[in-house]
């Protein structure tokens, strides 16, 4: 079960062979039906609805609008992966690619429960929220990492940044009534 849990958790059969001393075949022996999990679970998060203006029919998946967005960044190649460290706790589903000449990593806690999707960090929001839940909307603002609009790029994910902190306050600090 130990074995099984670091692996769930996001390690390789090597680093859980450090980790543990265990043989490395021992390893892989527990490894498959971990490694199918997590590749489950990313299918799973993939097909989570996410909001989109003006549709309610659930076609606007996460995975679809990933795609959309990378598109635009001229990004074909991406990797997806899922790992959980608490057994009870949501999956971290992530998604690497390589975009403006820097490796990027966006992530979302995919709670397996009731099928939602959340955005931990901002390249995730820009990813995969709604451009009008976006400060401003995303219409007509150039492409994020290009070097032509880093003044603009940079205003947008501070905008984001600042939503985010606002909303991760406790309601207690807005005061009665509020």
């Amino acid at each position: 079960r130990e074995v099984q849990a670091l692996i769930r958790a996001g390690q390789s059969a090597e680093e859980v062979d450090a980790a543990t001393g265990w043989e490395l075949e021992r390893v892989r022996r527990f490894e498959g039906p971990v490694l199918a999990e997590r590749e489950h679970v990313v299918g799973l998060a993939k097909a989570a609805s996410v909001r989109a203006q003006g549709r309610t029919d659930g076609s606007h998946t996460l995975d679809r609008r990933v795609r959309e967005r990378l598109q635009t960044r001229g990004v074909e190649d991406v990797a997806w992966d899922a790992a959980r460290t608490d057994q009870q706790g949501p999956w971290t589903v992530v998604v690497a690619f390589t975009a403006g000449g820097r490796e990027r990593r966006a992530a979302w806690h995919y709670d397996a429960q009731d099928r939602s999707i959340e955005a931990l960090d901002d390249e995730a929001r820009w990813l995969s929220e709604d451009e009008q839940a976006l400060p401003g909307g995303l219409a007509g603002h150039p492409l994020l990492g290009t070097s032509t609009a880093t003044d603009e790029a940079n205003d947008l994910m501070a905008t984001m940044r600042a939503r985010r902190q606002r909303r991760q306050r406790p309601r207690a600090a807005y005061g009665p009534g509020r």
